[in-house]
């Protein structure tokens, strides 16, 4: 009988003997939708798509070909923004706040200095009703009677004044363009007065007083006051932006240009400082009032200029249309109380009489986004009895 051996391999001769072979396995033929795409003859002719379908591929053809211009669009956009590097001179919101605020406390500072006391009852009438700037003052207060009855008021005066004296700014220094010359400035002025109101659906104000010249330009504005066509609002903050720059490089480059134009400056603040005195009375033997005019002035030009060259769009906005409409209550998330204010109280049941100070609001971004955005930098500052 023979017996099986049972030869144990040793562990050389185990690792010499070739891996076993997984059993091959034969390929699936892909069941998929794209398999079966792959397969199907082209079909042509107008049978191949559903018109459906189609419209829907025209349709979103359509609309990506748009979203594509507009891409290119901003990015020309963003690309001039940054190409102009360091000559940009777009400005942050804190120093813009800043500078605004300096030049409320300048007003504030001259209204308390020159017209908070008694002295100025000594006259029946120390007002010129047929002044040129009469209309400025007229527009702080809603009635003739409530303006003549605060101005006699010591408290009160100096309130009127400094909410005066405001209008003024907004009415013959901001967006007048004047720190560029007279010619340039005018220029400026009349063709963007020209391309705001083309660029708006709603029409500016029919008539304006006739020693308001161009007070046309920027109709009454509300706070958060919807913009009907942003984009358009964008391109024309762009077109601006990029026109002040021109300007600014031809007044750094021709040094005859920019004497004019520091002598064209000086002769608007002179007429505005004579027409002020003119319109309170006030003859040259007042101490320190011109000088003090004038560095008021001073400080209201440097900041148009600034504000001018900005891409966001930047308002002063009194908004006492809707403050009439809504009772003329104080509302603490668009006020704040006058310098005057001694009481300390903030209450939202208290009567505004008198917006002093207008609001900073601002639109944009100097990225060129966000023109249906609006921000107010600085609250009105108000007087609440």
């Amino acid at each position: 009988m023979q017996t099986c051996q049972v030869l144990e391999s040793t562990p050389d001769e185990a690792s010499e003997q070739p891996p076993p072979v997984p059993p091959r396995k034969e390929p699936v033929e892909r069941d998929t939708v794209e398999a079966q795409a792959e397969k199907a003859p082209l079909q042509t002719g107008p049978s191949a798509i559903d018109p459906a379908a189609q419209l829907r591929i025209t349709e979103l053809e359509q609309q990506l070909q748009a979203i594509t211009q507009e891409w290119r669009k901003t990015a020309r956009d963003l690309n001039e923004l940054q190409a102009r590097g360091e000559k940009s001179n777009q400005m942050n919101d804190g120093t813009l706040i800043e500078r605004a605020v300096q030049l409320r406390y300048a007003i504030w500072t001259f209204s308390i200095q020159y017209f908070d006391s008694d002295t100025t009852t000594r006259k029946s009438t120390w007002w010129k009703k047929d002044a040129p700037y009469f209309y400025d003052l007229e527009d702080t207060t809603p009635s003739p009677s409530a303006l003549e009855s605060r101005l006699r008021h010591p408290t009160q005066r100096a309130k009127v004044v400094a909410a005066f004296l405001w209008r003024v700014l907004c009415n013959r220094v901001f967006d007048a363009f004047d720190w560029a010359g007279e010619d340039i400035g005018s220029s400026i002025h009349r063709l963007r007065r020209f391309l705001n109101a083309s660029k708006s659906d709603q029409p500016g104000p029919s008539s304006t007083p006739e020693h308001l010249p161009w007070k046309i330009e920027n109709r009454p504005r509300s706070l958060g006051e919807v913009v009907p066509r942003p984009e358009a609002e964008r391109e024309f903050q762009m077109w601006s932006t990029a026109t002040v720059e021109l300007v600014l490089d031809v007044l750094d480059t021709h040094g005859s240009k920019a004497a004019d134009a520091q002598e064209h400056l000086a002769e608007r603040k002179d007429d505005i400082s004579k027409s002020v005195k003119q319109l309170f009375k006030l003859d040259d033997e007042s101490e320190g009032i011109t000088d003090a005019l004038k560095s008021i002035l001073d400080d209201a030009f440097a900041l148009d200029k600034i504000m001018s060259q900005q891409v966001a769009r930047l308002e002063w906005v009194f908004d006492v249309k809707t403050l009439e409409k809504r009772g003329c209550r104080f509302d603490a998330e668009t006020m704040e109380m006058d310098e005057g204010a001694t009481d300390g109280v903030v209450d939202a049941g208290r009567k505004v009489c008198l917006v002093v100070a207008p609001a900073l609001v601002k639109r944009g971004k100097s990225t060129g986004e966000d023109f249906d955005k609006e921000r107010i930098l600085l609250k009105r500052s108000v007087w609440c009895e």
